[in-house]
């Protein structure tokens, strides 16, 4: 129990200080002093293999066709039956942009790409030989995704220049060798979505 209580106040101060982080970076965003090295968004996302709830700040280029960024996510132990804590680090571009005004643009068509890690002495990355044909390791896995984005970017920014959201469809390795190798295994067991908000800074 104490541990849990740990995890749970690490993650509290892990998301106040994101949540500082993008409120620093908006405010020196207006002032008009903004500098190349702070990010160019912050992300919140639900699911997606990142975690329950996931956050962080991210890099684009290309007018916020091509995004990359990491996040800190965790799960739950009402969820997980225990608290995970998972950092990732994110990539997506866009296949194609439509100008629905001035303000408004819809991405239909992205695709993408994510690293997750899972944090603790309770996962592997390496398994030993003798359990490689039977399990796979929880420490390390990758999403992959296919993605459709709507935003609106501010015509007089001032904390923030715009605001986005993205649904995504994916799965990560471990499922898709588990769907090659069972034909009892179905996309619909395999695949999964993950709904995020991103504020342009």
């Amino acid at each position: 129990m104490p541990r849990d209580r740990s995890s749970n106040r690490t993650s509290a101060r892990t998301l106040r200080l994101i949540a500082f982080g993008a409120i620093l970076c908006g405010s020196i965003h207006a002032d008009g002093h903004r500098s190349p090295l702070l990010p160019d968004f912050a992300r919140l996302q639900f699911a997606g293999h990142a975690g329950m709830v996931s956050a962080g700040p991210g890099y684009s280029w290309w007018d916020h066709r091509i995004e990359s960024g990491l996040s800190y996510g965790w799960v739950p132990a009402f969820v997980g039956d225990r608290n995970i804590h998972i950092l990732s680090q994110k990539n997506s571009i866009s296949l194609g942009r439509l100008r629905l005004g001035p303000a408004f643009f819809l991405e239909p068509a992205m695709a993408g790409f994510a690293t997750h890690f899972s944090v603790g002495d309770k996962y592997e990355i390496l398994l030993p030989d003798s359990q490689r044909d039977y399990y796979w390791p929880d420490g390390l896995f990758f999403w992959i995704f296919g993605a459709a984005k709507a935003g609106y970017m501010f015509e007089k920014p001032t904390y923030l220049s715009g605001v986005a959201v993205m649904a995504e469809v994916g799965t990560i390795n471990q499922d898709i060798q588990a769907y090659t190798r069972n034909h009892y295994v179905t996309l619909d067991d395999i695949l999964s979505l993950a709904i995020s908000a991103q504020f342009y800074l």
